[in-house]
């Protein structure tokens, strides 16, 4: 049985993981109020997806945090705004990505799609995997903005829904995580 710390401690870990995704999806930044769909029509500046991007999704599939540090600047930002929750630095996402992996088994970044601005990189992806301990799988909708600077991130802001993560992995989606 589930104790309300265990479910708020992993629920914590699923947020700060991918990065950790749903129905709150960009609509932050952008007033978007729909999630984000793998069959939204790329627009005429979304291309090929950037190689940062890439190596962002094979640091998650490949479960290594360092791999995933070595990405990010010294002064990196990483934001979850589903748990208004930021980790800085690269050192700071080796913890992130750490805490994650030690959390969620088969952890899976699936890339769909990838829209360059300037330095800016919004992407659509797919987080899956298996909270630890819970009864089910996930599989949701996620959008996250990259600010790169020359080869390396700068920013990383995710959107996704935590309540669609916690209903999938048959978690109540309702907990009060802030107790």
């Amino acid at each position: 049985m589930f104790t309300k710390a265990l479910i708020r401690n992993t629920a914590i870990a699923v947020v700060v993981a991918a990065g950790v995704v749903g129905a709150v999806v960009f609509a932050v930044s952008r007033g978007d109020t729909e999630p984000a769909q793998a069959s939204d029509k790329p627009s005429a500046e979304e291309s090929a997806i950037p190689a940062p991007v890439v190596e962002w999704a094979d640091a998650w599939n490949n479960g290594d945090p360092e791999q995933l540090g070595a990405l990010y600047t010294d002064d990196a930002t990483y934001t979850d705004h589903a748990f208004d929750a930021s980790f800085t630095g690269a050192g700071g996402v080796v913890e992130w990505a750490t805490i994650t992996a030690s959390s969620i088994e088969n952890l899976n970044v699936e890339l769909v799609s990838a829209t360059t601005d300037g330095q800016e990189i919004e992407v659509q992806w797919i987080f899956s995997g298996s909270i630890a301990g819970a009864p089910e799988s996930f599989s949701v909708d996620a959008r996250t903005v990259h600010a790169i600077d020359g080869d390396l991130i700068a920013q990383t802001d995710d959107y996704y829904s935590l309540p669609d993560v916690l209903e999938q992995s048959g978690l109540p989606a309702d907990i009060d995580l802030t107790s």
